[in-house]
């Protein structure tokens, strides 16, 4: 079975470099459970994490919404279907259009 792929936020990385500063890169590399590359990566590219001036969480990526307003479309199209009236695709694009 093949190994869980993870993904480490920024915050995990600096943690892990600030451990490796205090015991040693072999005993963090027993105590995290990572794999030693990627362990030693987050190593050599310590000045590069200290210098991130981003988000040091993995909030916020992703793919951006295509309508930015999908939460009034849905409401709109609860309330309508709440009134028991038609609900067509001609009416929801002229909310679009409108919005």
């Amino acid at each position: 079975m093949p190994r869980k792929q993870r993904s480490c936020t920024v915050k995990q990385k600096l943690a892990a470099i600030a451990r490796i500063e205090e015991i040693g890169l072999l005993e963090t590399i027993d105590e995290l459970d990572h794999p030693p590359g990627t362990v030693d990566s987050w190593w050599r590219a310590r000045e590069r994490l200290r210098a991130f001036k981003g988000t040091k969480t993995t909030k916020g990526q992703g793919r951006k919404e295509s309508f930015p307003f999908t939460p009034a479309l849905v409401t709109f199209m609860n309330d309508i279907r709440r009134d028991e009236e038609w609900l067509t695709t001609s009416i929801m694009i002229g909310l679009i259009e409108h919005n």
